[in-house]
């Protein structure tokens, strides 16, 4: 399925959202070549509404565990399966707009060999009636074509990142380099994307394509709830960065993307100096001088990117 993208998507317990995910892929102006849907041993009534949905539409393939796995263990089985040459990753509880599809073929046909294709994104709380917020990443008016060299230097001076809910990839690359580092927890998504970005062109379409859920209860949430937990993982993603070749690692810190971090990237890595030359780095894009009465400078991290002030807010029923 040379072109084609295979649509991905993953439920554990997701029944209460899982009709409105799928009901945006089946709102797709364009639909993916291939669906597949892999429910993790849900025990709410998950497994009823997937093949309700299947039961309509014979494009959808369904993998129903026996056991929970996990969301990376699941995912790094079905890329194997899919056969499309991009692939699409999608969580039963996030959304995909009319033309999702539609637009990353479009790229697709002008630049087969981009390593993956990302965009802007509305986010929305989990409350109704839902209102999606509007963020814009880079400036560009029309679809562009961003190389490892160029994206470095986007990295290292806006507060560009790659949402992974905005994504396609080319599923070989996503596969020659591992797939999701399931010891990676919620940085595993982060680590293929830069692998991928840092090392072959990608495509950046400036407009919303995809909402993200903003959820107190996600997986995400409750890792950085945990501070132990959170540093391992940091700990386990630089000892990941430090086995790769030396352009890429060159590339990864001159982009200064592990500011994402925040504040507890400043604490781990103070307390750390192994890492000082990193922090000394990582500190010119992360900190800024703010102006204070008494004349003095302090500084104060950056907001995080999901904080960004939105372009819009609008209903998610007039989409």
């Amino acid at each position: 399925m040379n072109g084609a993208i295979s649509l991905l998507i993953f439920s554990y317990n997701q029944e209460k959202y899982l009709r409105e995910t799928l009901n945006s892929v089946f709102a797709q102006t364009r639909e993916p070549e291939e669906i597949w849907i892999v429910d993790d041993f849900s025990t709410d009534g998950s497994r009823e509404i997937i093949e309700s949905y299947q039961e309509e539409n014979p494009k959808i393939k369904t993998i129903f565990n026996e056991v929970n796995v996990g969301l990376h263990s699941n995912i790094n089985r079905v890329i194997n399966l899919a056969e499309g040459a991009f692939i699409v990753l999608l969580s039963a509880d996030d959304l995909l707009l009319p033309h999702f599809i539609e637009n990353h073929h479009r790229l697709l046909k002008v630049n087969g060999d981009l390593g993956l294709i990302c965009s802007d994104c509305f986010l929305f709380e989990d409350k109704q009636p839902y209102l999606l917020q509007q963020y814009r990443f880079l400036s560009f008016e029309q679809n562009c074509i961003l190389e490892p060299t160029e994206l470095v230097d986007i990295l290292r001076t806006t507060d560009f990142f790659i949402p992974s809910w905005t994504c396609s990839y080319r599923r070989e690359l996503f596969l020659k380099y591992g797939g999701y580092q399931t010891e990676l927890n919620s940085l595993s998504d982060y680590f293929i994307n830069y692998q991928i970005a840092l090392r072959h062109s990608i495509g950046y379409i400036p407009a919303p394509l995809s909402a993200y859920r903003l959820r107190a209860d996600s997986y995400g949430a409750s890792i950085n709830k945990n501070f132990a937990q959170r540093s391992a993982i940091l700990t386990k993603l630089l000892k990941l960065i430090n086995q790769q070749e030396k352009s890429f690692k060159i590339s990864f810190f001159k982009s200064k993307i592990l500011s994402f971090n925040g504040l507890f990237l400043l604490f781990y890595l103070v307390l750390r100096p192994f890492y000082w030359p990193i922090l000394f780095s990582i500190l010119k894009k992360s900190w800024r001088p703010l102006s204070v009465k008494l004349g003095k400078k302090i500084c104060r991290m950056k907001i995080p990117p999901l904080s960004f002030s939105p372009v819009r807010t609008i209903p998610f029923a007039d989409l």
